[in-house]
């Protein structure tokens, strides 16, 4: 076998344990930290609040931004309402679950 044959088959080889290193080790790696990361977002204790400062805006008529960003806050998973009052330009999420079933250590502030 030539030189030149042996060496595509090593590049070949090298790219196929490259594949298999990214599609197998780092690509779940990346999603389970991913997963991990939003699910804290549920949690008003983990809660990053860089993750919701990019639906900002000067604009408390946005709905696109106001429903992104409600879907966004901590404990999206729980069953609520909002309201929006102008005047103080502010948005009132109103939880329809008890403190005992959400957990204490989730609503009061610390």
């Amino acid at each position: 076998m030539s030189r030149k044959n042996k060496l595509m088959i090593g590049l070949i080889a090298i790219g196929l344990v490259m594949y298999a290193i990214v599609n197998f080790i780092i690509i779940p790696h990346n999603n389970a930290k991913q997963e991990k990361y939003l699910s804290e977002q549920l949690n008003p204790i983990t809660h990053d609040i860089n993750y919701i400062l990019k639906y900002k805006n000067k604009y408390m008529g946005n709905a696109s931004n106001i429903a992104n960003l409600y879907h966004r806050l901590p404990l999206a998973d729980i069953n609520k309402d909002f309201e929006l009052l102008p005047d103080e330009l502010t948005l009132i999420v109103n939880y329809k679950d008890t403190v005992s079933n959400i957990g204490d250590e989730k609503v009061k502030l610390r």
